[in-house]
């Protein structure tokens, strides 16, 4: 695994986080959750998305899963922690947080979208709707069983 290149800047970040105080004068609690490589592609678990009793947690397949997913779910108590498989999503360059992101019309309908250039039509454009869809059914499989 190569060794990650934000390290020394996410750390001179929380040193200096740990040093800041909130509005009624507390110190900052920083936690710090691992940045990791997979297939050549640097990942995070930060990509995380909260919803109302739950919360979907990225896994790529490796020991940091279990810790990452702890962690997140204690950032966000009363949550149901869901590990989500993500490893797919990273290979294509994007992550669970962006499939959950407001998509330009050109990826959503492009029947009705009609103030781009004919060219930007003829570009491929990921099936971030079909891996989503994928996801809420996998969702939908483990709270039916």
């Amino acid at each position: 695994m190569s060794e990650d290149p934000f390290r020394s800047t996410l750390d001179a970040i929380a040193k200096r986080l740990a040093t800041a105080e909130d509005a009624q004068g507390r110190r900052l609690k920083v936690d710090r959750i691992p940045i990791v490589e997979v297939d050549g592609n640097f990942a995070t678990y930060t990509s995380f998305y909260a919803f109302n009793q739950a919360v979907l947690v990225p896994q790529y397949g490796l020991p940091s899963d279990i810790t990452a997913a702890a962690t997140v779910g204690a950032f966000l108590p009363g949550r149901r922690v869901i590990k989500t498989q993500a490893t797919e999503l990273i290979k294509s360059g994007a992550s669970l947080s962006s499939l959950l992101q407001y998509q330009p019309a050109r990826l959503l309908e492009r029947h009705k979208a009609t103030l781009l250039p004919k060219s930007a039509w003829q570009q491929p454009a990921p099936d971030y709707i079909g891996l989503l869809d994928q996801y809420i059914e996998r969702i939908e499989k483990e709270e039916d069983d």
